[in-house]
């Protein structure tokens, strides 16, 4: 069982950790419930999450969708960026094609076991 030293946050997993060598920080939802964001209309992301946002990302699009989504659960630092942007039915109804780093996807389905699906 992962140990975190008190005063972390429980939610963030870093390049320290024994379950995620040589990974740059990232957040795991504490609830898929939290998970407010739109599933709709267009997003612009907010430029700690992307550097340089050309444009909004038109969720209309499935591939749009998806590249947005993944990039907030690689780059999110805080449970407030995933509620934000990410919405629960989305996650739920696409996990699994985002293209994530495995130490990412393993650790969203340790917490949310009917996100797994196997192959």
């Amino acid at each position: 069982m992962l140990q975190i030293p008190p005063g972390r946050d429980r939610t963030m997993k870093t390049a320290d950790d024994p379950v995620v060598p040589n990974s740059a920080p990232f957040v795991v939802a504490e609830s898929l419930d939290d998970l407010r964001g739109p599933s709709a209309d267009e997003v612009l992301l907010s430029n700690w999450l992307l550097w340089n946002p050309s444009r909004p990302f038109d969720l209309s699009d499935e591939k749009c969708l998806r590249s947005m989504m993944r990039i907030v659960l690689r780059e999110a630092r805080t449970q407030d960026d995933l509620s934000r942007y990410l919405s629960r039915e989305k996650v739920i109804r696409h996990w699994g094609s985002f293209g994530l780093p495995s130490y990412i996807q393993r650790a969203w389905e340790a917490r949310f076991p009917e996100l797994y699906t196997e192959g």
